[in-house]
């Protein structure tokens, strides 16, 4: 389970102030709406910890997933009942340039692969 802060994505869900017109500035705009798709998914219902739980939250994973490159993410394991100590993040062919498909994949300390988010499809 990942567990981030709700102020975290809510301040990436705050609408840029004005027309992107640089590249950082179109990243920030695609960040925003990825947020606002995490926001809209949540449920309501509240986990184990205490979180807010959210259901398919479809192009979110991608805000998530800057969250979590970012260091404001946390991965709880329930193998252990602990947050892990640290998540890596690895991406592989994420432009598609060496095969039909890439993808960016969350990995535990030791090296275990446990979440694959796909990064493009050709």
């Amino acid at each position: 389970m990942v567990v981030l802060d709700r102020n975290d994505v809510e301040d990436m869900a705050t609408p840029p102030r004005s027309r992107w017109t640089t590249e950082a500035e179109r990243l920030r705009l695609v960040r925003f709406h990825q947020a606002q798709e995490l926001i809209a998914a949540v449920s309501g219902g509240k986990n184990s910890l205490g979180c807010d739980v959210a259901g398919n939250i479809g192009g979110g994973v991608y805000a998530m997933l800057a969250l979590i490159r970012e260091g404001k993410g946390r991965v709880w394991k329930s193998a252990t009942n602990a947050f892990l100590p640290s998540v890596i993040v690895s991406a592989h062919n994420i432009d598609c340039s060496r095969g039909p498909a890439g993808h960016y994949t969350l990995v535990e300390p030791g090296g275990k692969a446990f979440f694959l988010i796909p990064a493009c499809v050709v």
